[in-house]
């Protein structure tokens, strides 16, 4: 529907049919023959790594060119086959606080767990195990190119703009044999692109300490209990360091020429600035003698009185 690009087959003698590379996305079907009424299915969603079942659409006696609208929706249950997916769509991407790491969507699915120090790969936001397998078995992939790091395992390139993606799907067990190269689970990154619409977003994560206590000695609700050791400390300036982070971005889309050519741009930026750490010690003071030769070296100056 958002490109009006169309697809078309025929149905077999016991009226199935079948349509293969559809792009993801929501699609209207029209379904017509002779001496019967048109069907129309409006709002079929398609994912990737899913077979859309739009179960039995029954044609009534009557004069093409009647229609009959129907409100499309794919079945709760997949019937077709054992493969057991999970989709995240693009609004689920954008709206859990993941900042650019999408692995981490794979622990919202029951049989997968964080692998922790155990992963011995790359992660783009979480190492995880699908269904008990390590998690060196796992297949990453974009847009159904593999994107796999052969040297270490894991994912190659890290993705983290939340709005070139369309999709992430995750399938956990029984995959078909177009997948193959591993056992555990298959992550793929499915990116937008052009409508015949114009469109964009923007976005910014913001991570500072602009909200953090900046007392020399930071207080919780369990400060109280802890015990206290003595300790002679050089305070030089604020006692915590400072960390500023931002990622930001956008995208834009539209058409080149309406329903045949389309264009998507999204630019994506992560700025990180930080200050140094103060510099304390707890055995290496100035001696009374060593603060007298610094007045002496540097009279006047506030630091060499502390």
């Amino acid at each position: 529907m958002a490109t009006n690009t169309a697809s078309t087959a025929e149905t077999n003698n016991d009226g199935g049919f079948a349509l293969r590379s559809l792009p993801p996305g929501t699609y209207k079907i029209t379904i017509e023959a002779p001496n019967f009424r048109t069907t129309v299915l409006d709002k079929v969603d398609v994912s990737v790594a899913r077979d859309t079942n739009i179960g039995t659409a029954k044609l009534e006696l009557g004069k093409l060119g009647e229609t009959v609208q129907v409100e499309g929706a794919a079945p709760i249950v997949e019937t077709s086959t054992s493969q057991v997916t999970t989709t995240f769509d693009t609004k689920a991407v954008t709206d859990l606080p993941l900042s650019g790491g999408f692995d981490s969507l794979t622990l919202f699915i029951p049989g997968v767990a964080d692998s922790g120090d155990n992963s011995f790969s790359n992660s783009n936001g979480a190492s995880f195990s699908s269904n008990g397998l390590r998690g060196r078995s796992n297949n990453f992939q974009i847009d159904g190119q593999s994107n796999n790091d052969n040297s270490v395992a894991g994912p190659s390139i890290f993705l983290g703009n939340q709005d070139a993606l369309d999709e992430v799907s995750v399938i956990t067990n029984d995959f078909g044999v177009e997948y193959g190269r591993a056992s555990g689970s298959v992550v793929n990154y499915v990116t937008k692109s052009g409508t015949n619409d114009f469109h964009g977003s923007a976005f910014e994560y913001f991570l500072g300490s602009w909200a953090d206590s900046h007392t020399n000695e930071r207080r919780t609700p369990f400060s109280g209990f802890a015990p206290k050791k003595p300790c002679s400390r050089v305070h030089t300036g604020r006692s915590d360091s400072r960390f500023v982070e931002n990622k930001f971005g956008g995208s834009f889309g539209g058409p080149i020429v309406h329903n045949k050519a389309w264009f998507f741009f999204t630019p994506y930026f992560d700025r990180q600035r930080a200050s140094g750490s103060p510099s304390t010690s707890s055995t290496l003071t100035p001696t009374p003698a060593g603060l007298t030769q610094l007045v002496a070296a540097f009279p006047g100056n506030p630091a060499s009185r502390r």
